[in-house]
C-alpha cells in the first residue's frame, strides 16, 4: 500500500514538538504565577518565593535582557573546541524594545526623535500619516533597535505588505 510508505502526512506531532509544548506550557504557568505573587505596585518580592519560583524568575531576568536578539556569527569553534573552555564570537545587531506600538512610539519610529515641532501647521499635516502608520503596524509589530548610531532618525520599516509604496 502507497499510504504506508508516506509518512510525510501523519499529523502526529514529533518527540520534539511534544517536549516544545510541554516546556511552553510550563513556562506559561510559572510566569503567570509569578505575576500573580507581584504585589499591587508590580514588585516581586524574592525572599518570599519558594526554590523553584525563585530560579524561575532569575532565569527570566537573566533571559530578558537577550531574548530574540538578533546577533552576526564572528567565529563559530566546532564541537572539539566547544568541550574547551573556549566558546563562539557573536555581536548583536539589534533586540526587540516592543512588540506593540503607542502612539509615542509609533512618532519615534514614522518621523525621528526630533518631531516636536511647535508649529500647529506642521503637525497637523503629519496627524494623518501617523493615524495611518498606526492603524496599520499599532496592534501587532515588533520594534528592534540596534547600535548607537542615527538613534534620533527615523526608523527603518521591514514588512511584508506587498503593495505598501517605501
Amino acid at each position: 500500500d502507497e499510504d504506508d510508505d508516506d509518512d510525510d502526512d501523519d499529523d502526529t506531532p514529533t518527540t520534539l514538538e511534544l517536549w516544545y509544548r510541554r516546556a511552553q506550557t510550563m513556562v506559561e504557568r510559572d510566569l503567570q504565577s509569578l505575576s500573580e505573587a507581584a504585589a499591587v505596585d508590580g514588585q516581586i518580592d524574592a525572599t518570599s518565593l519558594d526554590d523553584d519560583m525563585a530560579e524561575m524568575l532569575q532565569l527570566y531576568l537573566d533571559h530578558q535582557e537577550t531574548w530574540q536578539e538578533v546577533c552576526l556569527v564572528l567565529e563559530k569553534k566546532d564541537q572539539q573546541q566547544q568541550q574547551q573552555t573556549e566558546s563562539s564570537s557573536a555581536l548583536v545587531l539589534n533586540r526587540p524594545m516592543a512588540l506593540k506600538l503607542t502612539e509615542n512610539l509609533g512618532q519615534l519610529v514614522l518621523l525621528g526623535a526630533y518631531r516636536m515641532d511647535t508649529d500647529k501647521k506642521k503637525i497637523d499635516k503629519r496627524r494623518p500619516s501617523l493615524e495611518k502608520f498606526m492603524k496599520a503596524f499599532g496592534p501587532e509589530c515588533a520594534v528592534y533597535i540596534g547600535g548607537p548610531d542615527d538613534q534620533d532618525q527615523p526608523a527603518e520599516l521591514i514588512h511584508g505588505i506587498a503593495d505598501l509604496p517605501g
